[in-house]
């Protein structure tokens, strides 16, 4: 079920533009959903966030709560860090 993620035709992804609002705060238990429900996920062991020139990586509370005057973007380019990017650690076969 990618699609929960990415989003489709049907419905959008979890980060998908009209999925968020401005002041709308980040679920962890969201998230981490989400994400259980990718084929071959059995559990999410850590999650962590990062604001670019704000705070370092730390794991992530339950609710992440954006300020007023700040945007999240997640684009996940290489080519275009600062637009906001994922990374996905995994373990097992």
């Amino acid at each position: 079920m990618l699609r929960r993620i990415r989003g489709d035709a049907e419905r959008p992804g979890l980060y998908d533009a009209d999925s968020l609002t401005f002041g709308t705060p980040i679920c962890r238990l969201t998230l981490e959903a989400a994400l259980k429900e990718l084929q071959g996920v059995r559990a999410v062991k850590l999650v962590e966030i990062a604001a670019r020139g704000r705070h370092s990586l730390r794991e992530m509370e339950m609710v992440y709560r954006v300020p007023d005057n700040e945007i999240l973007r997640l684009a996940n380019d290489p080519r275009f860090p600062e637009r906001g990017s994922v990374k996905v650690y995994t373990e097992g076969g």
